[in-house]
């Protein structure tokens, strides 16, 4: 897949999601069009970034890890999809 058409899907996903959570929140209905758009792919080498806590007092406490970005972004696509079934259910 292209970069851009991987940076289109992405941006969709990113858009379909704070529309799902932010609807309910202003007190409306999810309003999207029907869509053919693939679910996002896990990318590993995204997810192997370093994430580290930034909390005062645990340097050296805890160690750096694996950020996990890109997995956690497709499951919380995978989230918004039940959400919006839920949502439209009622």
């Amino acid at each position: 897949m292209s970069a851009l058409i991987e940076q289109r899907n992405t941006t969709f996903w990113t858009i379909f999601v704070q529309e799902g959570v932010w609807a309910p929140y202003i007190g409306r209905a999810m309003s999207t069009q029907p869509y053919t758009t693939r679910l996002p792919d896990v990318d590993t080498e995204l997810d192997q970034l370093e994430w580290r806590p930034i909390t005062p007092g645990t340097s050296g406490v805890l160690s750096s890890q694996p950020g996990f970005l890109s997995t956690t972004f497709v499951h919380t696509v995978k989230l918004m999809l039940i959400g919006e079934r839920i949502m439209n259910t009622l």
